[in-house]
């Protein structure tokens, strides 16, 4: 346990903080589903249908025109794109818009069905993350794991270059995925962080594209992009410390859960877990009578751990109440406090691990004791006797003896 509990984020103002992924790398999903689909035309200007048959080579010097540019302007920011680009119209997306994306733009006269795109988030730089190689590495990470949500398959990271950006540590991440209209995309994202916000531009191609125009297209962007604010000023950096602040506060204890989930089960955990975390971070863990009646009358008693180890995922945005004996039960200081794992096994002879934010007292193993908190995944370890034990990780709120 103290291996994995090295993982978990430091306190906040620690360089070393883990960044949150999910928040982070929503915007940059966000982006390649708002205009990473098929072009509008499917057919070229003359008309003609067939598709064409020509070697990579002669895409690269023949059926290419020499690129001219126009540019986008708001008060943040400037970037140049394919004048024969068109831009998206935002304000019609409805729950798609997403106030983050600033512009987006994609090539709509393709023959190609995925249509080439480039757009422009714009985010606070909660975590106050200013390294642009490190954002990329965890970026990357998260969509090589997660290729379902992203609707990237086979995602591989091709590198990452540093780019000479003023004030800004900023850097280049380029990777390849399969989309899901059987076309090779490569995505370039020219990550440029501030102290206060983190600018990206994200860059989709077909592979025959970034063969035929991508060398050029990445020049014109990264020559081209600025940025109209102090990097790092003084503002900046007291703007960015209250953010971070108030991150930590909110958000810490779903990234130790996420954290901890991902080395107990290998996978991560599960959106609505998190934002329900999130959402009540108060009550993980519930440290006061008035907290603790309040995660009470958060229990959904109609879930018992029957219900939890036939499916666990219709649950695991619910408070729940298990009760049994300690199996084992186990403290670790850490650099974010005490963490607590405790293992109980209940009347049905069903194993649940519970992870608590805490010192858990006087409790011991063997005492008979109550956790009311949110299920994060289903997962398996091997147990002393050479067999396999079932068990439910659960985000624990509040944790007692009752016997």
């Amino acid at each position: 346990m103290e291996q994995i509990l090295e993982q978990i984020p430091q306190p906040m103002g620690k360089d070393e903080g883990r960044i949150p992924v999910k928040k982070f790398v929503c915007i940059l999903i966000f982006a390649l589903a708002l205009v990473g689909c098929s072009n509008d035309s499917g057919t070229s200007e003359s008309g003609n249908n067939e598709p064409a048959t020509t070697s990579e080579s002669e895409v690269k010097s023949e059926t290419v025109p020499q690129m001219s540019y126009t540019t986008f302007s708001t008060d943040e920011f400037s970037v140049n794109y394919p004048d024969s680009w068109e831009q998206v119209n935002l304000e019609d997306l409805g729950e798609l818009n997403n106030p983050l994306i600033k512009v987006a733009v994609r090539d709509n006269h393709s023959t190609n069905p995925f249509a080439d795109n480039l757009s422009v988030g714009v985010e606070p730089n909660s975590t106050q993350e200013t390294s642009a190689e490190k954002i990329a590495e965890i970026t990357s990470n998260y969509f090589s794991q997660n290729e379902e949500a992203t609707g990237m398959s086979n995602f591989q990271k091709l590198g990452f270059e540093e780019v000479d950006f003023p004030g800004i540590d900023a850097g280049i991440f380029t990777g390849e995925y399969d989309h899901s209209m059987g076309t090779k995309v490569v995505l370039i994202q020219y990550i440029a962080p501030t102290s206060s916000k983190v600018f990206t531009v994200s860059i989709s191609l077909s592979k025959e594209s970034y063969n035929a125009i991508g060398e050029d297209l990445i020049t014109q962007v990264v020559e081209t992009f600025e940025i109209y604010e102090e990097a790092n000023s003084a503002e900046d950096v007291e703007q960015a410390s209250a953010n971070e602040q108030a991150f930590s506060e909110e958000t810490l204890a779903a990234d130790i859960m996420d954290t901890l989930t991902l080395s107990y089960t290998g996978g991560e955990l599960d959106q609505k877990t998190y934002d329900y975390i999130v959402e009540h971070s108060e009550l993980f863990p519930a440290g006061s009578a008035e907290l603790k009646n309040k995660a009470e009358s958060e229990v959904d008693v109609s879930i018992t751990s029957r219900h939890l180890f036939k499916n666990v995922a219709p649950y695991l945005d619910k408070m729940v109440k298990v009760s049994g004996y300690v199996v084992q039960i186990q403290e670790e200081e850490t650099d974010v406090g005490t963490i607590a794992e405790i293992h109980i096994m209940d009347e049905n002879d069903n194993s649940i691990v519970g992870i608590y934010n805490g010192s858990t007292g006087d409790i011991l193993d063997g005492d008979f004791v109550t956790m009311r908190g949110v299920p994060t995944s289903l997962y398996s370890f091997d147990n002393i006797g050479g067999g396999t034990t079932n068990a439910v990780l659960l985000a624990v709120s509040t944790v007692q003896i009752t016997e």
